[in-house]
């Protein structure tokens, strides 16, 4: 109802304010000291951790982002989305704080094709925080290439849709909201999709009193 979302702040070895979606952490811990490496692995994967018992890759997220001159960072920020969970290795962690979608500005759009962020906002202290866009950061570190169309991908024909299917939906990573859309489409159904829940709301909103206006309509025509 309040459309604001909660940020989780933290540090990666810059002087730079970065944020994450708290609706996608599971917690905060200290980092493992165990980290088996594997061979083979993705840059910036440093490795795999037990956590509560379940096996969890880390990510060197200062490295990523290009401050590999910081500290060795201890802190896991364990994250779980997109049906896998994974451990970002950071510098600091700082607060919670909730923001307003309003006053989440998306990137620049010569930016928006190749960057991590969700967006960046102004904090009340007048720090300046970067949203990371944490599913396409972790699509760069698998280096995959665009999937395909699921019509094509899957190696059995999709289940048939009705003709009339339209589906709507709402993401707030760019990276998520682009590889739904072109699911949807490789199997040809109508979709609409917004970032966040005031805009989804108000759009549902308007197609509820469309389809009522439509009834009222329909009923008026009928013979008494």
């Amino acid at each position: 109802g309040t459309n604001k979302m909660e940020l989780l702040l933290f540090k990666i070895g810059s002087p730079e304010t970065y944020g994450i979606n708290v609706f996608k952490v599971k917690e905060v811990v200290r980092k493992a000291v165990e980290i088996a490496r594997a061979p083979s692995q993705p840059d910036f994967v440093v490795g795999m951790t037990s956590i509560r018992g379940e096996l969890v890759p880390v990510v060197d997220l200062v490295g990523l982002c290009g401050n590999a001159d910081c500290d060795a960072p201890n802190i896991m920020i364990v994250t779980e989305f997109s049906h896998s969970m994974q451990a970002f290795l950071v510098e600091s962690v700082d607060t919670i704080v909730r923001v307003d979608w309003s006053e989440v500005h998306q990137p620049p759009a010569m930016l928006s094709a190749t960057s991590k962020l969700i967006g960046v906002t102004q904090l009340a202290d007048g720090r300046i925080a970067s949203i990371l866009d944490v599913e396409q950061i972790l699509h760069t570190l698998k280096g995959t290439p665009e999937p395909p169309p699921l019509s094509t991908a899957m190696s059995e024909a999709p289940p048939p849709m009705p003709a009339n299917a339209h589906v709507f939906f709402v993401d707030d990573s760019p990276f998520a909201r682009k590889q739904l859309k072109q699911i949807l489409d490789g199997i040809g159904v109508k979709s609409e999709l917004a970032i966040n829940g005031r805009e989804a709301w108000a759009r549902l909103d308007k197609m509820a009193s469309l389809a009522e206006a439509a009834n009222a309509r329909l009923v008026d025509t009928l013979p008494m």
